[in-house]
Formats: C-alpha cells, sequence, structure tokens
C-alpha cells in the first residue's frame, strides 16, 4: 500500500455530482487541491475544516460547525471562528479548507492563526476575484494576505474557467 493520501477522484465527484448539485463543477479546483494535499511530504494525520458532505482526503478527521444532511458527523463539531480550537498543537501533517474562508468573515486571520498551531501544511480554495457584493467577491492576493499574515504560498494555481478559485499550499512553518 501506497504512502500517498488518498484523495477524492473525479470519478468520485462525478457520483457525488449526480446526487448533489453543489459538487457539480468543481473537479476543477478539487483536482488542483488534490494534487496539492498528495504533494506534502510525510502528511498522514489530515484535518479537513468545512468539508460539506465529503472531505476530498478520504480518512481525514474532519471540523465543521454543522452537521449536514447526507453527510457524516465531523469528528469535531466545532465553528472555526471560535478561537483557540479544541485541537492540540501540531497534531496535523496537513489541514485541508477548501471555500471556507471566505466564511469566516472577520476571524479570517484569528482561524489562519490556530491553523498555524495545529497543522505543519495547509491547503486553501478560495473564491479568486468575483464579482459582487457578498463574502466570496473580491478576494485576492489583499484579503488573503491580511488572513495569512502575509505568509507566502508553497505553491499556488488558479482554477475555473468563469467563477475562478484560487488553490494555495502553504507551508505553515515558514514557506
Amino acid at each position: 500500500m501506497s504512502d500517498a493520501l488518498q484523495t477524492l477522484t473525479e470519478a468520485d465527484v462525478r457520483r457525488l455530482a449526480a446526487a448533489d448539485p453543489y459538487w457539480r463543477g468543481r473537479w476543477e479546483y478539487l483536482s488542483v487541491a488534490a494534487e496539492f494535499a498528495r504533494s506534502v511530504p510525510g502528511a498522514r494525520r489530515v484535518l479537513e475544516i468545512g468539508p460539506y458532505t465529503q472531505p476530498l482526503v478520504i480518512g481525514a478527521d474532519t471540523m465543521d460547525c454543522r452537521v449536514w444532511p447526507g453527510g457524516p458527523k465531523p469528528t469535531l463539531l466545532h465553528d472555526a471562528t471560535e478561537t483557540p480550537w479544541p485541537i492540540a498543537d501540531g497534531a496535523y501533517d496537513l489541514a485541508v479548507a477548501l471555500q471556507v474562508w471566505e466564511h469566516l468573515t472577520e476571524f479570517g486571520r484569528e482561524a489562519f492563526d490556530e491553523l498555524t498551531r495545529v497543522a505543519r501544511y495547509a491547503v486553501l480554495s478560495l473564491p479568486w476575484n468575483w464579482p459582487g457584493e457578498n463574502t466570496h467577491s473580491g478576494i485576492g492576493w489583499e484579503t488573503i494576505d491580511r488572513w495569512t499574515g502575509g505568509l507566502l504560498p508553497y505553491r499556488w494555481a488558479i482554477a475555473g474557467k468563469t467563477l475562478k478559485r484560487v488553490v494555495i499550499l502553504f507551508d505553515l512553518e515558514g514557506s
């Protein structure tokens, strides 16, 4: 058996999309996030924050503020805006948060500080410069820098055609 993390595949996402419209059109950024997660050296302990009904990383512990219909109960039922998180320092090799940070509003910086406390690496995806007047709009490097305290990405990519997302891999001990 390989030591590499197992992640959702395109076929998995197609199956999920057939049952739930939420998953439609998400493979473009999920595939990048999966590649970034699998590239983390020696990652075994994974926390996925707000994974909706299915984490990207198979077997990951999950943290969410609610139980989603059709999904499993989170490993940790906790709101990421409430800090400190009830997780030990350095408990995880990797944290994954896809399409989550824009929902944390003014608590993004505090939540990122918690992320750096509990994990060695992180993969985040965010709406990229979406138009409009809501929590998903106008997210670019300035907002990301504010949330991350200016921590430089280890890797990043823009995914999608119309509604683009930025997928970022952070080395939380300093890129």
